[in-house]
């Protein structure tokens, strides 16, 4: 809207006839208002916010994080935290996403996952991190046979077991979904995605902020807009990638 304003008296000055084109009606306006050193609106700003600067690069900030001598607890204000408090909700943040992912993947309670989901080394895994075609990610490499033709692995598992049909079919012989169920298996995914984010931000290194971790993918875009993935594979470690607005990347690798 800002831009738009001047553009508009811009247009206005040349039926006013006060300009030939609009173009000189900008450069008049841009001279008058928006040029240093000037007694415009604009200098004002600008000298008011170096002065401001110049005060806070020249105060001591008050101090609000303290830490114990061996490094364990910190202090903000009047709160308290341990380091193996951290590490005890890491590690229960961990097990509460792998029986979430168990749940995703249709694992019984009774039964150990190994029995039922493929077992993958991630060290055996192969990346490329410079392929940039339209939705490739780490299991399209032809490396990683392992991980290819699993794409319906669900849904495969839906229709193989018995008690899965039942479960997620109103009716099997039309295919019908049981919308209840559907839901509350898409309510389980949001829900591990939402702790996994969680984990990612706590343990991925320096953390991002929430408008750059939202938008990390893990496949190239398939419209080929929006930069390219941000998860990768490196010696059995999955890293992430998140990049700041000041043009920096964080690498995050677990």
């Amino acid at each position: 809207m800002g831009q738009l304003l001047p553009a508009e008296r811009a247009l206005l000055a040349v039926e006013l006839d006060e300009a030939d084109v609009p173009a000189h009606a900008l450069e008049e306006m841009q001279d008058r208002f928006m040029t240093k050193d000037a007694r415009s609106p604009i200098s004002w700003s600008l000298k008011l916010r170096a002065y401001g600067k110049a005060v806070k690069d020249n105060s001591t900030s008050l101090g609000y994080i303290m830490w114990s001598d061996d490094n364990e607890i910190l202090s903000y204000k009047k709160m308290r935290f341990s380091m193996t408090g951290l590490r005890d909700l890491v590690s229960a943040e961990v097990e509460a996403a792998q029986n979430q992912l168990a749940d995703l993947l249709l694992v019984p309670p009774d039964t150990e996952r190994k029995h039922i989901v493929p077992q993958v080394s991630l060290r055996s895994v192969v990346d490329d991190p410079s392929e940039g075609a339209p939705g490739w990610n780490f299991t399209c490499h032809p490396q990683n046979e392992v991980l290819h033709g699993h794409r319906r692995w669900i849904l495969d598992r839906i229709l193989k077991e018995a008690f899965l049909r039942r479960d997620f079919f109103d009716n099997e012989s039309t295919g019908k979904w049981r919308l209840q169920t559907v839901g509350r298996y898409l309510s389980t995914v949001n829900a591990f995605l939402e702790r996994l984010l969680l984990l990612v931000h706590i343990t991925g290194g320096q953390p991002a902020r929430g408008t750059e971790l939202l938008c990390i993918q893990h496949s190239n875009p398939r419209d080929g807009s929006g930069g390219r993935r941000n998860i990768f594979v490196e010696n059995g470690l999955m890293i992430s990638l998140a990049s700041f607005g000041n043009r920096r990347t964080n690498f995050g690798g677990k």
